[in-house]
């Protein structure tokens, strides 16, 4: 199987991230872009929370970048944030929320899909007909015009 990038918009959710770390041996990306920003100031255990994902991130052994955002961004300004650094390196690559994990036995369907994204030039609706079971939440892609679209 082709190797992809992946991007991982991370936060303050170790386990969750771990699973999803796991979940990814599966399709061996070629490079994972791990971007995390912090919690308030005011949410002292959310700052250790994010350290504590970070720790993680940079325990990880394949190869990686990270982006790491000292302000607290919000979902939406984050993502944003996130897809404009990855697509400035990147045409195709899968975009991954810390809480996301495969199914297991779901790289050949993974595979076909991203084939068929580099084909048809960056659109694709992931989850339709008998291959809806290949990711367990709403996933995100990029158009060719670098604008988000949640599917």
């Amino acid at each position: 199987m082709k190797r992809y990038p992946v991007l991982i918009l991370a936060y303050k959710r170790t386990t969750e991230l771990e699973l999803a770390l796991n979940s990814l041996k599966q399709i061996n990306p070629s490079i994972v872009y791990f971007h995390i920003h912090n919690a308030p100031e005011n949410d002292i255990e959310g700052q250790r929370q994010v350290e504590n994902v970070k720790k993680m991130i940079a325990s990880y052994k394949g190869e990686k970048k990270v982006k790491y955002q000292k302000e607290p961004l919000g979902i939406r300004k984050s993502m944003y944030s996130a897809l404009e650094w990855v697509s400035s390196e990147q045409e195709v690559f899968f975009v991954w929320e810390d809480d996301i994990v495969l199914n297991p036995n779901s790289e050949k369907t993974i595979a076909k899909y991203m084939a068929r994204l580099e084909k048809e030039g960056g659109l694709l609706k992931l989850g339709e007909g008998r291959d809806s079971s290949v990711l367990d939440r709403k996933s995100t892609r990029l158009n060719s015009s670098h604008k988000l679209n949640l599917v």
